[in-house]
């Protein structure tokens, strides 16, 4: 799993408040920078990933039951690389 975390901070201290974003069917996370940017100017980090059908090596979509271990995996992911005692 890839995806791209954009951080914000707060008077120079990293912001503790993420939000994963998921896209929408047949869409990928580029589709969600509009979204991610008004997040971004209310304090939020943010980390956007593409599910599985739009994978650098792509496979096929499941509508809902293999995306929800990728979902799984992002908000992992998040966790990992958000500054401790993020939210």
């Amino acid at each position: 799993l890839t995806g791209w975390y954009i951080p914000q901070t707060s008077g120079g201290k990293p912001s503790r408040r993420v939000v994963v974003c998921c896209h929408p069917h047949n869409s990928s996370k580029s589709n969600l920078l509009g979204v991610a940017r008004g997040l971004w100017d209310r304090r939020y980090s943010v980390f956007m990933f593409d599910f599985r059908s739009f994978a650098h090596t792509p496979t096929g979509q499941s509508v809902g039951y293999l995306e929800q271990r990728d979902a799984r995996a992002a908000i992992k992911c998040a966790r990992r690389t958000a500054p401790e005692g993020a939210e």
